[in-house]
């Protein structure tokens, strides 16, 4: 990741001022860009170019000890900005949340307190350095992403994908179907199952007693992972279920 910060001369004769642009790149990718990302893009640059305080605002970072840093808050990101009586426009604030990225990319910071930190933020940049930065692909699932924000990152990940050959993609296909639970003829899982349960307990017996037993565990155990968002226990309980009720079927039939 790389913090930039470019100045553009200002094309008049009489005016020799600089106007500033700051940005984040991540793979020579724009990722947050002022003010270009901001209100103030469309106030005069006099208002903002000498006193938006961002350059203020690094160094307040860099300066910040590790203990806290996590939960700190930085003065310097909320900057109020003024229109001086050149309108009766009112104050504009804007929040620049420029420091949570730089805790996503700061290797002080552990994993596991970069995780909670996403977890809380739900802000697409950070989570797309997290996601880079160690190369996870199974963290989208278990956050509690709207979505729109899910397909904002799924949508990134695969712009910045390698394109794939058609057999690469058949050989992709054929591996997944080996972890993924496939819908088989006559049954759908939760539907199914409870017809299943009903069709046990009707024709009666010791045995079917005894199956449809097992059966309701697997489906109870799967609504439970399925409750609390156990991704690995809901493949392994989906396979089992859809396994074993195909095996009752043709007990049935």
């Amino acid at each position: 990741m790389e913090f930039c910060c470019y100045a553009y001369r200002v094309r008049a004769d009489r005016d020799k001022s600089l106007i500033p642009r700051y940005c984040v790149k991540m793979n020579g990718e724009i990722i947050w860009d002022f003010p270009k990302d901001f209100e103030v893009k469309n106030m005069n640059y006099a208002h903002w170019a000498e006193n938006n305080g961002i350059i203020d605002l690094v160094r307040e970072y860099m300066d910040a000890p590790l203990d806290g840093l996590l939960e700190r808050k930085f003065n310097g990101e909320m900057k109020v900005y003024h229109t001086n009586g050149h309108c009766d426009c009112p104050p504009t604030t804007v929040n620049h949340h420029l420091t949570d990225l730089f805790k996503a990319a700061d290797r002080r910071l552990g994993k596991e307190n970069l995780m909670e930190l996403a977890l809380r933020l739900k802000n697409p940049a950070v989570l797309r350095i997290i996601i880079e930065r160690y190369k996870l692909r199974e963290i989208l699932p278990t956050y509690k992403l709207s979505f729109g924000e899910r397909a904002i990152i799924g949508m990134d990940m695969i712009a910045r994908q390698e394109p794939v050959t058609l057999e690469q993609a058949r050989a992709q296909a054929q591996r997944l179907k080996k972890y993924v639970p496939q819908k088989q003829k006559g049954f759908n899982y939760t539907s199914n199952t409870l017809e299943l349960l009903e069709r046990l307990k009707e024709a009666g017996g010791e045995r079917h007693e005894i199956i449809g037993s097992k059966l309701k565990e697997i489906y109870e155990a799967k609504l439970k992972a399925v409750e609390e968002k156990r991704q690995e226990d809901v493949v392994k309980y989906t396979e089992e279920e859809v396994r074993f009720a195909n095996r009752v079927i043709r007990m049935l039939e």
